[in-house]
């Protein structure tokens, strides 16, 4: 693999995520069943989307649960197009117009390929950071999610793979938060960061079903 200046920018970023996990700064609270099935590969996991710094955290913490290539979808305004591939993220679109298109479908045949060959995909269904959506799912304990975008879930569930929510509390994310400040909370704030896995999601890929197996995971607490 050639480096690029994407791959170079992608570890720095990275590196400092991954002392924290070794640091003990993110904790993982996941039921033996869904370990195993992070194990098997052929997995989409979607996850609530607080802030920025937890799709570096996820990313690390999947990677030691499992020997899968991990990729997460994103936005295709985030990077820089030659960066996708180094920071291994899909771009995808929600512009509506023709172009977009033809970027979603490139997106779905990614996805569609790196699950089949028992890789892993990160999807934040809400689109955004939860503070910045338009509406949101309650839970009973006041915990909020943004209305989450499935067409990903469902197609995920089209090729066979297995579906795991996975709730992260980071703390205050109230406000738009960006990665310096994830970094300082990342390593100072407390609690560290909890990643709370559910069990396997076997709903019809619904936004309302989506968005409530997220929030039920945040209730996991076997250790």
């Amino acid at each position: 693999m050639t480096v690029t200046t994407g791959h170079f920018v992608a570890k720095i970023l990275l590196a400092p995520v991954q002392v924290a996990y070794l640091l003990g700064r993110i904790r993982i609270i996941i039921p033996e069943s869904t370990q195993r099935v992070l194990q098997a590969g052929n997995v989409m996991v979607v996850s609530n989307h607080p802030s920025f710094i937890e799709t570096f955290g996820m990313r690390v913490a999947l990677e030691t649960l499992s020997n899968s290539a991990v990729w997460s979808i994103a936005a295709d305004d985030l990077f820089v197009p030659q960066w996708y591939e180094a920071f291994q993220c899909i771009a995808v679109s929600r512009a509506g117009d023709t172009s977009a298109k033809r970027t979603n479908v490139k997106a779905f045949r990614k996805q569609d390929a790196i699950l089949t060959a028992g890789g892993m995909v990160v999807l934040y269904p809400e689109g955004t950071r939860t503070v910045n959506a338009r509406e949101h799912v309650l839970a009973n304990d006041g915990r909020r999610i943004g209305v989450c975008h499935t067409d990903s879930v469902k197609r995920a569930q089209e090729v066979g793979a297995s579906i795991v929510p996975v709730w992260v509390d980071h703390g205050d994310c109230s406000a738009p938060q960006g990665f310096l400040q994830g970094y300082r909370k990342l390593f100072f704030s407390q609690p560290p960061m909890t990643l709370h896995f559910g069990e396997v999601y076997k709903g019809d890929g619904s936004q309302l079903s989506v968005a409530e197996a997220i929030l039920a995971a945040g209730q996991c607490r076997v250790q």
